[in-house]
């Protein structure tokens, strides 16, 4: 095992242009190939949020690709600005071929060529399958969560507000604890349901369309799953959006969901560590490494768990290579 170890650390990068490098040659292939070995009838989805993001990295290292695209007025720029990300994969071939044939001049072959050799042509690091895709409700960014946790944090002040404060602020948006008791109780407030999706809606207009549209969803979903006697959390509710691919019917349902089961509710994991530390990190121990610091906080962390285990092999063992019996007379 400890060969294996030091084979495997020999490998890992050791410099910063090392990790680039390394980074750099990545098999894309065989990551997505590993996923679905793993995952079974999984499929992958680009983010156009990353892929656009990947394609402007790419004009901005060119500098008269960058003040072509930076000039509105210029033919090259509007070239530039192409939607191959917003239809369907088999169309892309044809579409980038016309794209080709109307190139205003020789500089835009430069961003050509890169979108071909890494996004077009076969055993390409990122297939069609994966960033191509005509528009539709499904999610094709993290972008809703993201400006969730963004507009989330900005209502504190501190790292560690107190509780009243964490719990003044998510009474702002109380549709998800709403939609979740409609669940469980069978018995909705159907005009506390109401006012709390427009609340939500006006709040995250970014994340949401429209509060009207987020309370028939509500109604709608807790008709379907009126006779499903499972779903008892906001996770199950989740999940089962999922499971069916109820995207479509639900744009932003899920949505809501994902902000609510992604947010933090308390910091006592934190505090609970550092208060631990207190305890161990006394006058006796001041001259403790932090790697044997560590290890007692992770004990003095995960009590129970360390009190369920079985000490025997381990203090066997001990006492078998410290022993200093030794056989005089044989």
């Amino acid at each position: 095992m400890y060969d294996k170890r030091k084979q495997a650390y020999s490998k890992l990068p050791t410099s910063t242009d090392e990790t680039i490098y390394q980074l750099k040659n990545l098999q894309n292939e065989a990551s997505h190939q590993a996923i679905i070995d793993v995952f079974g009838n999984i499929k992958i989805i680009g983010c156009r949020f990353h892929l656009g993001q990947s394609w402007w990295i790419k004009i901005l290292s060119e500098p008269f690709l960058r003040i072509a695209y930076m000039d509105n007025s210029n033919e090259l720029g509007k070239w530039l600005k192409m939607c191959l990300a917003f239809i369907s994969p088999e169309e892309v071939f044809d579409a980038f071929h016309e794209l080709i044939s109307i190139c205003p001049n020789d500089d835009g072959f430069i961003f050509s060529d890169y979108v071909l050799h890494n996004y077009i042509v076969n055993r390409c690091q990122i297939p069609l399958n994966i960033w191509a895709e005509i528009p539709s409700p499904n999610p094709k960014t993290t972008i809703a969560a993201e400006s969730f946790h963004r507009t989330y944090n900005s209502q504190f002040y501190s790292p560690h507000p107190y509780v009243h404060a964490v719990t003044k602020i998510v009474s702002d948006v109380p549709i998800v604890s709403e939609l979740a008791v409609m669940c469980l109780t069978r018995q909705p407030n159907i005009n506390l349901i109401s006012e709390s999706c427009i609340n939500l809606a006006n709040r995250f207009s970014s994340d949401i369309e429209s509060g009207n549209l987020l309370k028939d969803e509500c109604n709608h979903f807790k008709i379907m799953i009126s006779a499903e006697d499972s779903i008892d959390s906001s996770y199950k509710m989740l999940s089962f959006i999922k499971k069916k691919d109820y995207f479509d019917i639900f744009p932003n349902l899920p949505v809501v969901l994902r902000m609510y089961l992604s947010t933090a509710l308390t910091n006592c994991s934190g505090e609970r560590s550092f208060s631990a530390l207190k305890r161990i990190k006394n006058c006796l121990r001041s001259t403790t490494t932090s790697t044997r610091l560590n290890a007692l906080s992770l004990l003095n962390i995960e009590n129970e768990l360390l009190q369920s285990l079985d000490y025997s092999d381990i203090i066997t063992e001990f006492a078998t290579r410290k022993s200093r019996k030794t056989t005089i007379f044989s």
